[in-house]
């Protein structure tokens, strides 16, 4: 790919890069730890009972800090390939991203959407659409048009396969309109200048939603700091990254990475008390997250191999998950609610959940992308 007209070439390796992977595999575990928490109380049994509570929130309420970290790993990777893009034919620059977009995101969810039919049609408990105001067919068009957080915002919350579909209701609103700002607007200090205003906006949004908690945690512009700071940072790093001193943002990285470790543990700040509403650790994780992988980009380390696998196949792990999650529900409501049984259930939902994304992964979806 041809680099755009005036930016120096970064170091960051596009093809792959391992740390990125590593955060998103690790990522998209929280979620389904978190989907698997909400439904069986890990928190009552061994060991996690003795434990510091902060262990229970770092492992298994953290999900969506996940997303967040989602979000802004796509700013930054989505970023840094249209900045890569041929600067003298921004249309087709445009319709290329565009196909690319459809090609990743769309033949996946209509697999899905599938089986979530099957489960309604059928009756199938935790499939079924039971929502007063919200029919089958309500819900398949705000999937297919990227308005399921809006849907429950208005409406209540959808069946679990349904629900994790806001967050790529968020992403695909985000980059319908955001290639057209790197293609048109030239200058780096602009295009920061523009992506700061998300920042500064989304926590006040979030703020104006109190009364409404799906939709303060589930909004367009409350969610789009995480994309704007992910999007800023690949900007900076193409334009003066080859400044930077490697050492310093190695360390950096580092510090990061406990921090984000720190933010979903404690999850909100006593400093912010008076503005929880804010949502301002929300902000914080994502910026923590663009120095983590700009500091830790060139990490190489062979037990992080198996994070980074998972990483590759996070969207796919992501969409289909939920059917091994109420697969283990089942079994445990079917058997005696013992601490071996639950962490057995735990294990075997990860491992078909991660076996899942990936078959389809290089199975389905590679084909497409081809």
């Amino acid at each position: 790919m041809a680099l755009a007209a005036g930016q120096p070439r970064s170091s960051l390796n596009l093809r792959r890069n391992t740390w990125i992977d590593v955060l998103r595999g690790a990522s998209v575990l929280l979620v389904i730890w978190l989907h698997l928490q909400i439904r069986i109380p890990f928190e009552k049994f061994a060991p996690l009972a003795s434990l510091p509570r902060e262990v229970w929130r770092t492992f298994f309420t953290s999900g969506n800090g996940g997303v967040r970290i989602f979000f802004t790993l796509s700013g930054f990777l989505i970023t840094k390939s249209l900045l890569r893009a041929d600067p003298q034919s921004r249309l087709h620059a445009l319709k290329s991203f565009y196909r690319r977009r459809i090609a990743k995101i769309v033949p996946p969810l209509l697999l899905l959407m599938v089986g979530l039919t099957l489960g309604h049609f059928f009756q199938i408990e935790f499939y079924t659409i039971q929502n007063a105001g919200v029919s089958y067919f309500r819900a398949l068009f705000s999937v297919l048009t990227f308005h399921v957080n809006w849907l429950e915002g208005q409406k209540g919350y959808l069946p679990g396969g349904w629900d994790i579909l806001w967050s790529l209701s968020v992403e695909e609103v985000f980059y319908l309109g955001y290639p057209i700002l790197i293609f048109w607007v030239r200058k780096p200090a602009l295009r920061i200048a523009l992506l700061s205003i998300f920042v500064i906006a989304a926590p006040w949004v979030r703020a104006s939603h109190s009364a409404n908690e799906i939709w303060q945690d589930k909004s367009y512009l409350g969610s789009m700091d995480a994309f704007a700071l992910g999007c800023i940072a690949a900007i900076a790093d193409e334009k003066w990254g080859s400044r930077w001193n490697r050492g310093f943002l190695q360390w950096l990285g580092g510090a990061a990475t406990i921090g984000i470790v720190w933010v979903l543990a404690v999850k909100k700040f006593d400093v912010f008390m008076n503005h929880r509403d804010h949502g301002f650790e929300k902000t914080i994780l994502a910026g923590l997250t663009v120095f983590s992988i700009i500091g830790l980009r060139g990490l190489q380390a062979r037990w992080l191999r198996p994070l980074a696998e998972i990483g590759r196949a996070s969207y796919e792990i992501y969409l289909f998950h939920m059917f091994w999650v109420f697969a283990g529900v089942a079994v445990y409501r079917a058997v005696a609610p013992v601490a071996w049984n639950a962490w057995l259930i735990l294990a075997l939902v990860t491992a078909f959940s991660v076996y899942t994304g990936s078959w389809i992964e290089a199975h389905f979806s590679r084909r497409w992308l081809r």
